[in-house]
């Protein structure tokens, strides 16, 4: 019985997260093409910057999560 609810719980953990790798991958697809639309200046598109630089303010604040602290170099005697 335990082996089978911890079965069941590990196929609902990896169908989550395959939703969510599917959700992010679909986000940054529409990012990567809304900054296409808008590197060509056209007043049609002008009513998507707003959400575009809010995904790209999204985006920035995940990647500064991710740097790797820098390197401390050893003081020379």
């Amino acid at each position: 019985m335990i082996r089978e609810l911890r079965a069941i719980t590990e196929g609902i953990e990896a169908a989550n997260l395959k939703r969510k790798h599917r959700l992010g991958s679909t986000i940054l697809h529409l990012y990567s093409i809304l900054g296409t639309f808008l590197r060509h200046p056209d007043p049609e598109v002008d009513h998507l910057r707003p959400y575009y630089e809010d995904m790209k303010r999204a985006y920035m604040r995940t990647q500064n999560f991710r740097k790797r602290p820098k390197k401390t170099e050893p003081e020379s005697e």
